[in-house]
Formats: C-alpha cells, structure tokens, sequence
C-alpha cells in the first residue's frame, strides 16, 4: 500500500449577512490520506432502481466524490444498507463525503436516466 495525499478545500461565503443575523465567510483546508491501491471511479446511466457504487460488504472507509452531469434531471444518493438518502443533486451539482464501512452508496433517478460520474478513495 502507498499513502497519497487527497488536498480539499471548501469556501462558503455570502455577501452581506443571512436573515440579517449570521455573516457566512468560512473556507476550510485539510489534507486526507488515501490507499492509492484502493481507488475507484466510473460513470454510471442511473434509472428509478438504486444502482450501488460504494458496496455495503466494504470493510473500511471511503470518500467518495460524486457529481451529477446531467443537465436536466436530479439524482437521490442513498445509504446503500439502508436506502436512507443523504442528498438530491440537481443537474451540475456534486458532493464529498466519507463512508462509513460496511454502509455503502447507491444513487438513483426519480424520473429518466441522468448520468453521475464517481471516484472513491480508501482511507488510508
């Protein structure tokens, strides 16, 4: 196993303040360690029936980055044991997030067949 380096940023900034009571300019930076010998991607035609993409039988970790590019429909994400939904993602949006073992990811379509592409990474 060789460690690598995953650097992340996020800024979350609005000008002015929210409902007139909180200012919003946070960026966080860290760095996460990866197993570059455990890495996945792929694209994946979604449809009304759950397709997994982080398997819920994995013994460890993982982030995953998720992205819809579909320009027209949303895509649900879903714990994969559970089929508790994490996040809709409209057309164009993505998300970042770890995965808890043996939980696994699934997304999904309510309607037609968007189109998300995917990379996962093991924690190192």
């Amino acid at each position: 196993m060789a460690t690598k380096t995953l650097s992340t940023s996020l800024t979350l900034s609005v000008i002015g303040d929210v409902f007139g009571l909180l200012s919003l300019n946070n960026t966080s930076v860290t760095s996460l360690s990866y197993d570059d010998t455990s890495v996945g991607s792929g694209s994946v035609t979604t449809s009304t029936t759950a397709t997994e993409i982080v398997a819920a039988a994995i013994s460890d970790i993982r982030y995953i980055y998720i992205k819809n590019v579909d320009p027209n429909d949303y895509v649900l994400v879903s714990n994969a044991t559970a089929s508790i939904q994490y996040a809709r993602l409209n057309p164009g949006e993505w998300l970042f997030l770890p995965v808890n073992a043996s939980t696994g990811i699934e997304v999904k379509s309510a309607a037609n067949t968007p189109i998300v592409e995917y990379i996962w990474f093991k924690r190192a």
